[in-house]
């Protein structure tokens, strides 16, 4: 288990800190374009696994089109969350994009047919109740800012749903490469109607980026499979403290009283949803 927290607080670090370059990179080159060579240096770093799993093994799916409605949803929403990060305090993003794991409770019962009991939906509206904390409509104008992470937060969990579609059929490399080729298609386009010639240096950055969010996931897998998923969970809340201090040795950001309580419901309830859903899956496994 202390193995297990160390790796998933890790982890959370390594997958906050691109946050920063990308909001570097964003005064530089247009956010479409970040997106384009995100996933460009993605797919040319999964080809190995590709590879490995065989092309056609890979590519074989019967669900096409559900592949490329989740990529359209991924590209807006990836647009937005990093527009979101230019203009939005890292701690105050990062607390509202975790609204996602909302939005897939919701939209499980809603649409897959999945349950919640008492204390998950009691989970859901504290974390909105969080939410309303850091924008306080009604007391103060709603950024508009915030409210484009917002939508990204959405969209995400949008996106979450898909996958758990996906994945009765289809491998977690079909899912991810899927994910990867209809994002790089998708915002081709437009990223070369506004491009940017990338120096040397946004080249590296990107590399970076990569290589940070492919270690950090990783990471975050082996603390799973080091530790319980009741120990480790709660590990997960370092991604607010990360975030509030990339932001303020990088950018001068301090989160006022409202971002860290509202930042810190929000987590306390996804940490909650992530528990009950890992606690539901123990009881299937013994089931099955």
């Amino acid at each position: 288990n202390s193995r297990g927290i160390v790796l998933m607080a890790t982890g959370t670090f390594l997958t906050t800190m691109p946050l920063v370059f990308i909001r570097l990179l964003g005064h530089d080159l247009p956010i479409i374009e970040i997106v384009f060579l995100r996933y460009l240096f993605a797919l040319i770093a999964i080809v190995p696994w590709i590879l490995r799993a065989g092309v056609g093994a890979t590519f074989r799916t019967r669900r096409l089109g559900l592949h490329g409605i989740r990529g359209v949803i991924t590209v807006v929403s990836t647009t937005a969350w990093y527009y979101g990060i230019m203009v939005v305090p890292l701690a105050e993003a990062l607390a509202l994009n975790c609204l996602a794991a909302i939005v897939v409770t919701v939209g499980a019962v809603l649409f897959l047919g999945e349950t919640a009991g008492v204390r998950r939906w009691t989970a859901v509206f504290v974390g909105l109740a969080g939410a309303w904390l850091i924008l306080r409509p009604g007391l103060q104008a709603v950024s508009v800012n915030s409210m484009i992470i917002v939508f990204s937060a959405l969209g995400w969990g949008v996106i979450m749903l898909f996958m758990k579609v996906l994945s009765r059929t289809d491998s977690a490399i079909t899912i991810v490469v899927y994910l990867y080729v209809f994002n790089f298609l998708l915002s081709s386009v437009p990223a070369v109607m506004d491009w940017v010639a990338p120096n040397l240096t946004h080249l590296l950055w990107l590399a970076v980026i990569g290589v940070l969010s492919s270690v950090g996931h990783l990471a975050i897998a082996q603390g799973f499979k080091e530790a319980e998923a009741s120990a480790i969970i709660p590990a997960d809340f370092t991604r607010l403290a990360w975030a509030a201090v990339l932001g303020f040795l990088v950018f001068d950001e301090v989160p006022d009283i409202w971002t860290i309580s509202g930042a810190s419901v929000i987590f306390a309830s996804t940490t909650f949803i992530a528990y009950r859903e890992a606690q539901s899956r123990k009881i299937e496994d013994k089931v099955e």
